[in-house]
């Protein structure tokens, strides 16, 4: 049972910032610096590495970017990447545009959502033995392409005659995961190139600070821009020294503690970059599989499809999800939401899937993600994957009371199935969140003589819409349900004032 999840919301704590309403005494307008040309709020080696002597390349009208798109469950489509994209810039005029990549530059962060002040992000001071164990499960781009024998790779380098395989550093402690430059045949299918330009730009944008996050993407001398170039040139040494530079000055701002100081101060985590964590997992552990998932038996329960990151998103911001609270998704899939969950809001997240196969790639997907996200320095809430039927299964049994946010993906599910749910319902706490493709309890409904001893009466919701690009199985949006669990008194007290009108 796997179109299932479900999600709610515990009483979050606001938090708010009282500013002084006295006027300060107005201080002499400063001209504005140009990080380009003075550098001395950025980090000064920094500057001095990312200085360069020749000239911008001259602007050209580039070609009209095609959409990075990656494998979609449950559809022929594909789907268009949510991380920000970046089109390769060229020097010449030449005809270099059948290596040109859609990669736009992320340039803008992310709107600032509500901060959970108790939400500590930062892992990189972390004792690396302690991770051990976690970083040795975490699979290499490397291996995934190395394997791949039906993408029809090839060298990003015409030039050269053997596939090369570089390093990445990412801003831990860990070793460098390695990757082979290599293209697919098809651009739905997952390109190391294209993942290493976008780690690259997610973390200059997310673990560093904004001046000197503008010095590492700079359209000239940035890293991503080196990169690009060299491929769209065809320069395979102006590559490797580009992302070995990178490598070099990333390491360099570890050990100084820029990283983790930027990181101490931040409390929440963009969807830019929970989706890149997360669509790196899915394309080592699951995509390789993606023809497994679609069997499936059409008109049961047992019909497949996900959330994406973008809808799940939403449910967390919806739902008031935080880092003391606990989620749990009933029919769970191959995980995605429990892990976006435990990344986005640090929380404890859990889920229950009753197919083998679905299950089973959750746990890899598991093992992966917990290793990625020591890898990129970021430290998640615990996550938790049970396989069996959610509606005996006793860690649900265990689970329910002390939840949160319940999510679950009923859009298929048959009557006998939601009245299952509906009953189990019954044990969680008061202002505990449900959400649901179908409604329990429909928007505005009327308690009468015939229904008032229903369980769905405890329950009040309320209708929301989601938009393209946010489910597996269709390009549309549609609508979902938020329904919060109403304290007994008030419930009473609701019955009452009715019989009094």
């Amino acid at each position: 049972m796997s179109f299932l999840f479900g999600g709610k919301k515990g009483s979050a704590t606001v938090h708010t910032v009282i500013q002084n309403s006295q006027k300060k005494p107005s201080k002499p307008t400063q001209a504005r610096e140009n990080p380009k040309v003075n550098s001395a709020r950025a980090s000064p080696h920094l500057a001095k590495t990312l200085s360069v002597s020749n000239k911008r390349p001259t602007p050209r009208s580039s070609p009209k970017p095609a959409a990075v798109t990656r494998e979609r469950i449950a559809s022929s489509r594909s789907r268009n990447s949510s991380t920000p994209t970046q089109q390769f810039s060229s020097d010449s005029e030449s005809s270099e545009e059948d290596n040109e990549i859609d990669l736009a530059p992320a340039r803008k962060r992310a709107r600032v959502e509500e901060s959970d002040l108790e939400r500590k992000l930062c892992a990189i001071d972390d004792e690396v033995a302690e991770a051990e164990g976690e970083i040795s499960r975490l699979v290499e781009s490397a291996n995934v392409t190395s394997e791949d024998t039906t993408s029809g790779l090839r060298s990003a380098f015409e030039s050269l005659d053997e596939v090369q395989t570089v390093e990445l550093q990412y801003p831990s402690r860990h070793p460098p995961e390695r990757f082979q430059l290599v293209y697919p045949r098809q651009e739905k299918d997952y390109r190391p190139v294209v993942d290493i330009i976008e780690t690259i730009e997610q973390i200059a944008l997310h673990h560093f600070p904004p001046s000197d996050s503008k010095l590492l993407l700079d359209d000239s001398a940035g890293y991503p821009a080196r990169l690009r170039r060299a491929l769209n040139k065809q320069i395979p040494s102006d590559f490797t020294a580009a992302l070995t530079a990178w490598n070099d000055e990333l390491a360099r701002v570890i050990r100084a503690g820029t990283c983790s100081t930027h990181l101490r101060h931040s409390h929440t985590i963009p969807l830019a970059l929970a989706d890149k964590i997360y669509w790196q997992t899915y394309a080592r552990t699951v995509s390789p599989h993606v023809d497994r998932l679609r069997r499936y038996n059409a008109g049961t329960d047992d019909v497949y499809g996900e959330l994406l990151p973008r809808f799940v998103h939403d449910i967390i911001r919806d739902t008031g999800l935080r880092s003391a609270h606990t989620f749990v998704d009933l029919g769970s899939g191959v995980g995605n939401a429990v892990l976006q969950a435990a990344l986005e809001a640090g929380c404890e997240a859990w889920g229950c899937e009753l197919e083998p196969t679905r299950a089973r790639l959750a746990e890899e997907q598991a093992r992966d993600f917990r290793a990625r996200c020591r890898l990129w320095g970021l430290r998640i809430g615990r996550i938790g994957l049970v396989e069996g039927d959610f509606t005996t299964h006793s860690k649900v049994v265990e689970l329910i009371p002390r939840a949160d946010v319940i999510l679950v993906n009923n859009e298929k599910f048959q009557p006998r199935l939601n009245d299952a749910l509906l009953r189990m319902f019954l044990d969680l706490k008061d202002g505990a969140r449900i959400v649901s493709l179908k409604s329990f309890a429909p928007e505005g409904r009327k308690v009468t003589e015939r229904n008032e001893n229903s369980v769905a009466n405890m329950l009040k919701s309320k209708r929301k819409f989601f938009g393209s690009d946010s489910v597996s199985w269709t390009d549309s949006g549609g609508e979902y349900h938020v329904a919060v669990k109403v304290p007994y008194e008030e419930r009473v007290n609701g019955k009452k004032r009715k019989s009094d009108e």
